[in-house]
């Protein structure tokens, strides 16, 4: 539940656990469960939870409000690592050694007509920082180049989220980013919902 709340939170401004309207009810149902450890405190946990979401992240809201959001490099990843832990089966273990990679580079901001998309989720997905031993290349190598040039090392990424990027999109631009993001926040809307 805790987990959720984090990621569904992840890039937005809402409020963090030491608001008081967070600090004060989880101190008073820890008592509570420490006065008798029947106490339900799942539930009560919950219920502060759901009556404190900010507006902007609740279920009416919230693929439009993540929608509009420019990722952070940190946020982005965290959230990405979290589609890809959930996106494979259990006996995969994600290896934390990604880097946030943008789709369309950022050496093309310019060329969009809005440049906005160009820290979407939707242009965003993570790839090996370094080159593998069988020759697969990592962020490091591939640098700014276009999506032609680097598709084939999204086909061979142990990322589950980026080979889909090369199996779905033959070529990536403004219609596949807001495409893709629409997708993405709607897989992320669906597994943080707490």
């Amino acid at each position: 539940m805790f987990t959720k709340w984090y990621f569904r939170q992840c890039g937005t401004k809402a409020r963090g656990f030491n608001n008081l309207c967070y600090s004060s009810e989880f101190i008073r149902i820890t008592n509570c469960f420490l006065q008798d450890n029947a106490f339900d405190y799942y539930v009560e946990f919950d219920k502060c939870l759901q009556k404190n979401i900010d507006k902007s992240i609740n279920s009416a809201n919230y693929e439009d409000t993540v929608r509009e959001l420019a990722f952070k490099s940190t946020s982005a990843t965290h959230l990405l690592m979290f589609l890809e832990t959930c996106e494979n089966p259990d006996i995969h273990t994600v290896p934390l050694d990604y880097t946030l990679e943008h789709i369309v580079p950022q050496k093309n901001k310019d060329a969009l007509t809005d440049c906005s998309l160009m820290h979407r989720i939707g242009n965003l997905t993570l790839l090996e920082g370094k080159n593998s031993a069988n020759s697969h290349k990592g962020n490091c190598s591939l640098g700014s180049k276009d999506y032609d040039k680097k598709i084939e090392s999204y086909r061979e990424s142990s990322c589950k989220i980026t080979r889909s990027v090369a199996e779905v999109y033959k070529e990536f631009g403004e219609i596949q980013i807001v495409a893709r993001s629409n997708y993405t926040i709607k897989r992320l809307n669906k597994l943080t919902q707490y």
